[in-house]
């Protein structure tokens, strides 16, 4: 560990190891939970993960990169437990902006999200070779082919 002696116990068994100011997470410091395993390391403000960081879900999925008042905000990297990989802009833990979307079957999507959908001009390329290129909207080919 870092040097942190800073340490937190809360009632459902997590533990912070980090910087404090009265009393609660704030500057660098490390989140584990009860089986000692860590959900996040990184930056916090005010008791929530603020700055760079990189948070690990029990179903498995990790994400890498910036956050605002606890949730996923601006460039990021999502590692779905399920295979896929998304790399771009998150807004209020959605993906929204640009980025990069690698399905697990092989499948990628690059343009634009919004409310974790692609929206925006974007083109999908299926693992079989096919090509879909236009505006999309909530995730669906609005306009191209």
């Amino acid at each position: 560990m870092k040097g942190y002696n800073e340490k937190i116990e809360y009632p459902n068994g997590n533990t912070y190891w980090g910087d404090t100011l009265r009393g609660i997470p704030d500057g660098e410091g490390i989140l584990y939970d009860a089986q000692q395993r860590v959900i996040y390391e990184g930056q916090w403000k005010k008791g929530e993960y603020h700055g760079n960081g990189i948070c690990t879900n029990l179903d498995g999925d990790t994400y890498e990169g910036e956050w605002k008042n606890g949730q996923r905000n601006g460039r990021g990297r999502m590692k779905y437990a399920n295979g896929s990989l998304y790399i771009g802009e998150f807004k209020n833990n959605v993906k929204c902006g640009s980025g990069m979307l690698i399905y697990a079957n092989g499948d990628s999507y690059e343009g634009g999200f919004k409310n974790d959908l692609p929206n925006g001009i974007g083109t999908l390329l299926r693992a079989n070779g096919g090509e879909k290129k236009g505006v999309w909207k909530d995730g669906k080919l609005a306009l191209g082919k």
